[in-house]
């Protein structure tokens, strides 16, 4: 069997970058979420801000590690999956993603080390300034890292020798027509996606009767965000996709298999393109949706594959199906995504935000109904009482002793056994 390099360069770099992106999306809006933490610990001098501070800290940690050792790989496999790539444009990508690490990257490493070690070593504020100054340079990293994205996508202020790119204009090649709302769209993705996990993990707390003060903190901001940032979702990926339609039109009707502008710009949910017979088999679409998502008009029409040169089309197939790819005769890997299915993304974060408000105030409805009681088992008792039986501590104690003879925690657990002892025997005397 044949395996195509080209395709097998695709899967291992679409990979990769997917599994990076997790870390990046996560990490950029849990430090601005640990900055504010921290700011209002020092405005209000409660602990447990301070507590859930540290908490998320630990994460952030693990998750920014993870972050750059997967984006290690991805930067070497600029140069083994895409060198050609890499020749054309190294004097443009190459000073941008540098950028990134000299103005985000030392700033994230050095104050991070000041957030995870400096508790009870530095002033207060020192500490909560380095939290303020590692989220800045994160969405510092954000900006270089997409500037160079953007510049891939609508390349501006440079020109072409010898099948060389050279950097003109350096604002130009940063604010390229594509760059403020793809820009705008990460940054609003990464705070809308932390406010997921931190309401996830506030939500089971709470319903586990654990740490309540913390995590109502952790429903109230997360649903606060989610509120802010789901519709403003739609309205700056609205914006972007208007954006692309401009300045990359025969990519918007790639990944909307759209072939003619005389059709009804149907919104094409499912099909298989076709580009010989340059149709959609087994197309599935809503009618006049298209064109209503893409030019804010019922009935309104756009360019289809077949105003352009066909030397010019992207991969129709992979563009539409979101397979791994690169443009045929542009070093313009398309891997953005943000605006085929746009109505069916954008509506995605606004059921999120509804249906966390639903879980919330359902929540709240119940404790307050029954303070302390929440997550009953059968027989109608809470989990805080349920730690109490005689059954949990008789299997906690014979847990404690399979643990080593001078834990601290299997110590703790062998007296509150005594003391348990000494009080159920002295009470039937």
């Amino acid at each position: 069997m044949e395996f195509d390099p080209v395709i097998l360069a695709r899967i291992q770099f679409a990979f990769t970058v997917s599994f990076h992106i997790i870390f990046p999306a996560f990490t950029i809006g849990l430090s601005a979420f640990i900055a504010v933490l921290l700011l209002m610990w020092m405005a209000t001098s409660e602990e447990r801000y301070r507590r859930l501070a540290r908490f998320w800290t630990k994460i952030f940690a693990v998750s920014f590690a993870m972050g750059v050792v997967s984006g290690i790989v991805l930067s070497y496999q600029f140069g083994t999956n895409w060198s050609r790539f890499s020749q054309f444009s190294g004097n443009v990508i190459g000073p941008l993603i540098g950028y990134e690490v000299l103005t985000a990257f030392y700033l994230e490493a050095t104050f991070l080390g000041i957030m995870l070690f400096g508790w009870n070593r530095f002033p207060d504020w020192l500490v909560t300034l380095s939290a303020v100054l590692v989220a800045i340079g994160t969405a510092i990293s954000a900006f270089w890292i997409l500037a160079a994205n953007s510049w891939m996508h609508t390349p501006a202020g440079h020109e072409v020798h010898d099948g060389i790119a050279y950097p003109l204009n350096w604002l130009q090649v940063i604010f390229n027509p594509s760059f403020p709302y793809r820009l705008a769209h990460m940054l609003n993705a990464a705070y809308l996606t932390t406010a997921a996990v931190v309401l996830a993990v506030g939500a089971r707390y709470l319903l586990a009767g654990r740490h309540i003060g913390q995590s109502r903190i952790m429903l109230r901001m997360a649903v606060g965000m989610i509120a802010v940032s789901a519709p403003l979702q739609l309205i700056v990926g609205d914006l972007h996709g208007l954006n692309t339609l401009e300045h990359q039109p025969a990519k918007v009707a790639a990944m909307e298999a759209h072939w003619r502008e005389a059709d009804d710009s149907a919104f094409v949910l499912f099909g298989l393109p076709d580009e010989e017979a340059r149709e959609n088999h087994f197309e599935i679409a809503i009618p006049g949706l298209g064109g209503l998502i893409l030019t804010h008009e019922w009935g309104g029409t756009y360019a289809g594959l077949e105003q352009f040169p066909e030397d010019e089309w992207p991969p129709v197939a992979n563009v539409f199906l979101r397979l791994p790819h690169h443009d045929r005769d542009r070093p313009d890997p398309d891997r953005d995504g943000c605006v085929g299915r746009i109505s069916l993304v954008a509506r995605a974060p606004v059921r999120q935000s509804s249906l966390s408000a639903r879980g919330f105030l359902h929540v709240a409805t119940r404790f307050h109904r029954h303070p302390g009681r929440l997550d009953r088992d059968g027989a109608g008792q809470a989990a805080v009482a349920r730690s109490r039986t005689d059954a949990h501590r008789r299997w906690r104690f014979a847990r404690s002793r399979r643990q080593r003879g001078n834990h601290a925690g299997a110590l703790r657990l062998h007296i509150r056994h005594r003391v348990f002892q000494r009080a159920s025997s002295t009470s039937t005397g």
